[in-house]
């Protein structure tokens, strides 16, 4: 009698359109054929482990994202996103392209930015209670790289009314730099301090 072959579920087709990628562009990445690919998306092939690390280096997302057990189908948590207020829209959005946030796609309603594997959705959506209470944070390396390349990009003068505070050590032992959006979202970009040991990604708004 063969062996039961158990099938895992992934979400690699999900990531591949995500990413902008055909099968063979994939394939050619993580060093496969598009046939393989393909037999992954359609659940009728298992990679490697070597395979399946390429995969999630290639996507910039922990493995265990990317493959899921049938056992794990019905519960496993698969994104987190928070939406974010903009008061006008195509500024806003304008904005954070300009701060280097990759913006993967963009309705009349609801445009998603992307740094590294981290993601947000801006919504064309707005209450001013709401708005003026809303905060993000962002972790990253060195806030005085940031505050020189936003410095750099003079946004003051082209999007009147946002705030830039120069990094400073707060109380609580975080060194934070303080930015508005244009609908008045506040961000804290903290300085990852050196104690704790943060996942690495690969980010494309770093400096």
């Amino acid at each position: 009698m063969s062996e039961k072959v158990t099938r895992v579920g992934n979400r690699i087709r999900e990531l591949r359109t995500r990413a902008a990628l055909s099968q063979q562009q994939l394939a050619e990445r993580v060093g496969a054929t598009r046939q393989t690919i393909n037999a992954i998306e359609l659940e009728k092939y298992l990679p490697t482990l070597e395979l399946a690390f390429k995969l999630a280096h290639t996507f910039d997302v922990p493995i265990d994202t990317i493959f899921l057990h049938p056992d794990r189908r019905s519960s496993a948590v698969l994104d987190l996103k928070t939406f974010v207020p903009a008061r006008d829209f195509a500024l806003s959005r304008a904005f954070y392209r300009e701060i280097g946030f990759h913006e993967n796609f963009a309705t009349t309603e609801v445009a998603e930015f992307q740094c590294g594997s981290f993601r947000f959705l801006l919504q064309n959506y707005y209450v001013q209670e709401f708005a003026a209470s809303f905060m993000m944070q962002l972790l990253v390396a060195d806030t005085t790289a940031w505050w020189s390349r936003l410095m750099n990009l003079d946004l003051p003068q082209r999007y009147p009314g946002i705030m830039l505070r120069a990094p400073a050590m707060q109380p609580w032992g975080l060194k934070l730099l303080y930015m508005s959006d244009p609908t008045g979202v506040l961000w804290h970009i903290a300085e990852k301090p050196a104690e704790i040991t943060a996942h690495p990604f690969s980010s494309e708004i770093e400096p």
